[in-house]
Order: C-alpha cells, then sequence, then structure tokens
C-alpha cells in the first residue's frame, strides 16, 4: 500500500516537468513570434526604400548594379515572406486543461474508493501521455518557426549587403 503515494508523487512530478516544459515552450514560441514580427517591419522598411530608390536610378547604373538591385529586393521580399511564414498559426494539441481535467477527476471520485490509487495513477498516466503530444508538436513548430526567422535574417542581411555594395559603387 505505501507503494502506490509514491508511484503517485512521482507521476505528479512527471507530469509537472511537462507542464514546465509547456510554460518554456510557451515562452519560445512568443519570443519567436515577437522576432518574426520585427523582421516583418524592418524588411518591409527596407524594401520601401530600395523601392522608392530605384525611381530615380542613375542613367550610370549598368547591368551589375541593377542586378544588385535586384538581387536585394528579391531578398527583402524572401525575408519578408519567411517571416510571415513563421507567424502563420499552426494548429496543435491543447493541453489538457481544466475542464477536461476536472471531467476526468469528477469520474475518478464517482467510483468505488477501493481502487483510487491505480485510478489515480492511470489519470496521472493519461496526463503525462496528452502533455508529452503537445509539447511534442510545439517544438516541432517551433523549430519550423526559428528556421523561418534564421532564413528571413539570413535574407535581410544579404539585402543589406546588396544595398551597401550599390550605395558605395555609387559613391565612388
Amino acid at each position: 500500500m505505501a507503494q502506490q503515494p509514491v508511484t503517485a508523487d512521482l507521476l505528479r512530478l512527471a507530469l509537472e516537468a511537462y507542464r514546465d516544459e509547456y510554460r518554456d515552450l510557451s515562452e519560445s514560441w512568443r519570443n519567436l513570434d515577437t522576432k518574426a514580427q520585427g523582421l516583418v517591419a524592418i524588411a518591409g522598411i527596407f524594401l520601401a526604400a530600395v523601392f522608392a530608390w530605384t525611381r530615380d536610378l542613375p542613367t550610370t547604373f549598368g547591368t551589375c548594379e541593377r542586378l544588385l538591385l535586384v538581387g536585394s529586393c528579391l531578398s527583402l521580399v524572401a525575408a519578408v515572406i519567411a517571416a510571415i511564414w513563421a507567424l502563420f498559426i499552426k494548429m496543435m494539441s491543447a493541453p489538457p486543461l481544466g475542464e477536461g481535467t476536472a471531467h476526468m477527476v469528477r469520474d475518478i471520485l464517482r467510483k468505488s474508493k477501493k481502487d483510487l490509487g491505480a485510478r489515480t495513477e492511470a489519470l496521472y498516466n493519461d496526463q503525462i501521455t496528452l502533455w508529452k503530444k503537445t509539447n511534442e508538436e510545439m517544438r516541432k513548430h517551433i523549430l519550423v518557426k526559428a528556421r523561418c526567422i534564421k532564413f528571413g535574417q539570413g535574407a535581410l542581411v544579404l539585402a543589406a549587403v546588396l544595398v551597401s555594395v550599390l550605395a558605395v559603387g555609387t559613391v565612388f
């Protein structure tokens, strides 16, 4: 009989670890969304500036300069698309929240008290399974989101380098 509380305590510990992990993953998700929003804003402003510059292109611009300008525009558009892709709403399993958990607990309590320990352990195992699935899905989407942002940041840097080369070439 002494073993059931120990098992339940260990399962509760595992469940709490999954909840903490979900909290950390949610924070990472919010941080990545903030980065993606900033990337869209920066790349969008930069793109508008490049378009404004293209209206008054010097007549001395040759094919190489024009290719640099087109390359920077394409890089900026790629950055915007990557950042927006990172912001798309992803469908994921919801974590086992209050109402569902309360329903499971009420169901356990309605039954005989004699095998309460085993049913409690089963509840913890069910909860752990649900949290694990949610966290795995969230982790997968976070990785995709991070890759999109990384790609967008690289495209933004590339555009900045191309425009800088073009600007320095224009000055000299």
